[in-house]
């Protein structure tokens, strides 16, 4: 087994990395907490960050800029974590991650209010015995009703997110400060899950990457924003997801399919890898009735967990409420074809056409990568027994990408961390700074919804839906464009042709460049 030598600590980078989270975390105790504290502002609904500082100019350009101080800071660390493996222990990364998340659970939720409505969800079965799949919060004489966003909206979440909040929910004793530091917890505590299980993840293909990448997640400075600050569940998704991934490539593949049907039934993004996973299992080494039984079997397992999940909320297809937000959009390459339609069909009509066809284009995608995966297994090593999971995570990384990228109609910045985690597991850098471009176009998502659009007017919906798409999608795209021909040379091409698996083990079988 051939393995990458060790890189050779460079004097005193353990020390740059640990000045790193000081400065980053001094960043976030006086720019954010101190200057948004939840303790002050929880009582009044509806405020952001543009608001908090009055729409002015300078305070618009703090925001932003202090993102780029903080991506630099990562950024930073990240190369040293790189470069010398040592220099980033999983304590140092870990735990700064676990500060820099406490510092944000103190800040006011100031780019979005999800989660007083994940506390009101919660309270709707737990205080009044309610459906909140069937029933929104409007519904009930509760007064936090007046501080959620979607007050006439029943639940879009999965069974699985429902019952995790149910926690939170009790804990909190029906105090709202309580209730929304219990859920920031819960996300942070999710957050937290996830990088764990990536070190774990990266130790199995590239040991000496383990810090780089877990640390190009853990101090992302979005994802803090976004699950910590503004507690969002993504991170109980992702942690499903990556606990999936875990057992496809270690065992028990048994678990795949229902720990992957976990994932769907706490958001329902985590479907577009279906397909994805299925490839897997059926490519994963082992006997064919060993591989029909994982499928078959885990399939039942899922159908199963479904079922039971739903069971004790269950009330006719109006219970899957987040099938009617089929035709909603925002932020996104769909929705300005949607615009593009309307000037010739009715809104409905242009909604569900673009819909259509982005779906389709979707499938087809996912039909040709999968296909590309199948035919590089058979050109790298034909008729072996031993499968390159490398490859297959490659593929699981681009079907995310062009998903959030071009197919995702309802686009939000913390979907961002599924595809963050996904880039982690790869050895290339370029997906990587990728990732990382991708995420700063989020933070530029909020500074045109939350500042540009109310005060520089009149601008028509389309204008603002144009711009904001140029705004997050522009950086990733051009960052494709100008590193057309490099990936795949290098790391890039390295694992996914150099790892293999065989029972559950990886092993390197060729230099890491």
């Amino acid at each position: 087994m051939t393995v990458r030598p060790r890189a050779t600590a460079a004097a005193g980078s353990d020390q740059w990395v640990a000045l790193i989270g000081v400065a980053s975390a001094c960043i976030y105790l006086t720019q954010y907490t101190l200057r948004w504290p939840l303790w002050q502002l929880y009582q009044q609904p509806y405020l952001d960050y543009a608001w908090l500082s009055q729409y002015t100019r300078a305070g618009q350009a703090a925001y932003l800029g202090l993102y780029i101080v903080l991506f630099g800071l990562q950024y930073a660390a990240y190369l040293i974590a790189r470069a010398d493996p040592r220099a980033a222990p999983r304590w140092l990364i870990l735990g700064g991650q676990l500060l820099f998340g406490l510092l944000l659970v103190g800040i006011y939720p100031v780019a979005a209010l999800d989660v007083y409505d994940y506390l009101m969800y919660g309270r709707i079965a737990l205080v009044y015995g309610g459906n909140p799949f069937t029933q929104p919060p409007s519904a009930f004489p509760d007064p936090l009703v007046g501080f959620s966003p979607w007050p006439n909206e029943p639940s879009v979440y999965g069974p699985v997110w429902q019952l995790i909040s149910l926690v939170p929910t009790a804990l909190s004793g029906g105090n709202l400060l309580a209730g929304l530091v219990a859920f920031k917890l819960t996300a942070l505590g999710c957050y937290l899950g996830c990088s764990m299980v990536l070190w774990r993840l990266i130790q199995l293909v590239e040991p000496d990457l383990a810090p780089a990448g877990t640390l190009l997640f853990a101090w992302n400075p979005l994802l803090l924003f976004e699950l910590a600050g503004n507690a969002h569940n993504d991170g109980a998704m992702v942690l499903l997801v990556l606990l999936a991934i875990l057992s496809l490539v270690r065992g028990p593949r048994l678990l795949v399919l229902p720990l992957l049907a976990a994932a769907i039934l706490t958001k329902l993004l985590a479907a577009a890898l279906g397909p994805v996973f299925l490839v897997g299992l059926l490519r994963a080494p082992g006997h064919r009735s060993q591989i029909m039984g994982w499928v078959v079997g885990g399939g039942a397992l899922a159908l199963s967990l479904t079922g039971l999940l739903y069971l004790p909320f269950w009330e006719g297809i109006q219970t899957l409420h987040f099938l009617t937000r089929g035709n909603w959009f925002t932020a996104s390459f769909p929705t300005m074809l949607r615009e593009y339609f309307r000037l010739g069909l009715d809104y409905e009509v242009a909604g569900r056409t673009a819909a259509t066809l982005v779906a389709g284009l979707f499938a087809l995608y996912i039909v040709a990568r999968l296909t590309l995966l199948g035919w590089a297994d058979r050109r790298a090593a034909p008729g072996a027994e031993r499968v390159g999971w490398g490859g297959w995570l490659g593929a699981a990384h681009d079907v995310t990408f062009v998903y959030l990228a071009f197919a995702c109609i309802w686009w939000e910045p913390w979907y961002l961390t599924w595809l963050v985690a996904l880039a982690a597991l790869q050895p290339d850098r370029l997906l990587h700074e990728r990732a990382l471009l991708f995420c700063y176009g989020g933070v530029v998502n909020y500074a045109i919804f939350k500042y540009v659009w109310p005060v520089y007017q009149p601008m028509t919906y389309t204008q603002i839906m144009g711009l904001s798409v140029v705004a997050i999608f522009g950086l990733p795209l051009l960052h494709v464009v100008c590193t057309l021909g490099l990936r795949g040379q290098g790391a890039g091409r390295a694992l996914g042709g150099h790892l293999r698996g065989s029972g559950g083990v990886l092993e390197a079988s060729g230099p890491y460049p």
